[in-house]
């Protein structure tokens, strides 16, 4: 279930990327800090 979740990040981070540059920084900071959280609990 966890490489689920990772594939999913990844694959949305892309899609940030290649869509919103400037916008990165504020989804990177919480997306991020969500996405941690969430490897944490998993763990």
């Amino acid at each position: 279930m966890r490489l689920y979740l990772q594939y999913i990040f990844l694959a949305f981070l892309l899609f940030t990327v290649s869509t919103n540059g400037l916008e990165l920084k504020k989804i990177n900071t919480l997306d991020t800090g969500s996405y941690i959280s969430i490897l944490l609990i998993g763990t």
